[in-house]
């Protein structure tokens, strides 16, 4: 299909996701200042007990399994937002008006990652206690939905009835988002590539719309992956592969970094 299709699309997926998490950063201070159908005030309550870091994390040392913890939680959630801006650029080839529309989306994005990444952490850390039972059972059994999700957790435990659902819509509609996304970028990226002579050229070839095809074939099955998540053992090598690419967008962003600190003035 043609672009348009996929920026359509997206603007519908993202506008859904926005609401949603909009929707939960809110709930989260009505749960702070007790809001909810218990009326339990819930504040700062499980930073103190049982804390905000749980401890002990892979050694027993108090500082260095706090120093562990940290760079694993950067580590996990880096996976998330880290290819973000350049999604933003990737666009920029088949954007209408890209030199007003990207330098806008480009600005944005700060505010937007403060907003629903620091915030939303911020009110996952206030509605579940990192010892929940049942946030430990949905880790131990491997749940990937709703059951896992922190925010359903603290939606349950403040009495708050038939909101899981709509969880569980939004994580699905994030799901085809995110696929929605990264096939974008994955087969433009290929298809760059193949356009400098660093992959075979018939990842060049287009359709009459402009899309190549070969390319998004190539990056939708590298895509299905995804399904070692299904087993308790490809779970560990999904894992592994989410920390590679995480780790190797930390160190684009790196070279990004000293690129513009060395840069020559025109």
């Amino acid at each position: 299909m043609a672009v348009s299709w996929y920026g359509e699309a997206e603007f519908w997926f993202a506008s859904l996701k926005i609401i949603a998490i909009i929707g939960l950063i809110i709930l989260g201070v009505v749960l702070f200042f007790g809001g909810g159908p218990k009326h339990d005030r819930v504040g700062f309550r499980y930073w103190k007990t049982p804390g905000a870091f749980a401890e002990p994390y892979l050694v027993p040392n108090r500082n260095s399994s706090r120093f562990l913890a940290f760079w694993t939680a950067l580590i996990k959630s880096g996976f998330s937002f880290i290819f973000s801006p350049e999604l933003i650029t990737t666009a920029a080839g088949e954007a209408t008006s890209p030199r007003r529309n990207i330098p806008k989306a480009t600005n944005r994005f700060i505010y937007r990652l403060f907003a629903f990444y620091i915030l939303g952490s911020l009110v996952i850390g206030i509605m579940v206690a990192y010892n929940d039972k049942n946030l430990l059972q949905g880790v131990a059994s491997g749940e990937s939905g709703a059951g896992a999700s922190p925010f359903v957790i603290g939606i349950q435990n403040a009495g708050i009835e038939g909101l899981n659902h709509v969880i569980n819509a939004a994580i699905l509609i994030s799901a085809f988002s995110s696929g929605n996304s990264w096939v974008y970028a994955g087969s433009r990226t290929l298809y760059s590539l193949a356009r400098e002579g660093q992959a075979p050229k018939i990842f060049t070839k287009c359709t009459k719309n402009g899309v190549p095809y070969y390319a998004v074939l190539v990056t939708w099955a590298i895509g299905l992956l995804s399904f070692l998540n299904l087993s308790s053992s490809g779970s560990q090598v999904f894992y592994w592969l989410t920390n590679i690419t995480t780790v190797g967008g930390f160190i684009s962003w790196v070279f990004v970094g000293v690129a513009y600190l060395v840069r020559k003035p025109y």
